[in-house]
């Protein structure tokens, strides 16, 4: 049989201090590695993400206002990247760019265009309000 020696007081309660503190040192070291503050956007970047995903979706309509025009649409490659699109106002975009397409003779060749569009809000609808070819 074991002896059993009565403990301390002090000494149980030093170790569930020591316990204690190693716990919260634990939490707490890998609450940070997955703290919501390094996921939090600033404002900017909020407005930054919008405005690229905005362009973006000037950019496809784009494409799409231009191909209407082309005597080869399939054929068509575009130049196009955000820097080409201006935001007019929250519904207004001006892209001026460029598009390799085949001509009525299919020979590839390289036009300019300017283009504004409307697009909703919503953005699930767009309005080709000018498409200018220049060569």
């Amino acid at each position: 049989m074991e002896n059993k020696q009565p403990q301390d007081p002090k000494q149980i309660a030093m170790g569930c201090t020591i316990i204690l503190v190693l716990a919260l040192i634990l939490f707490f070291s890998f609450k940070s590695c997955f703290s919501t503050k390094e996921t939090e956007l600033s404002q900017e970047e909020i407005q930054e993400r919008k405005e690229k995903r905005l362009k973006m979706n000037a950019i496809t309509f784009t494409q799409e206002c231009v191909k209407e025009k082309l005597k080869s649409p399939l054929s068509a490659k575009f130049t196009v990247d955000l820097s080409h699109v201006t935001i007019l106002n929250d519904t207004l975009y001006a892209i001026n760019s460029y598009v390799d397409s085949q001509n009525s003779f299919g020979a590839k060749i390289r036009t300019k265009f300017i283009t504004t569009i409307t697009i909703a809000k919503s953005g699930d609808y767009y309005r080709c309000d000018e498409v200018i070819f220049i060569k």
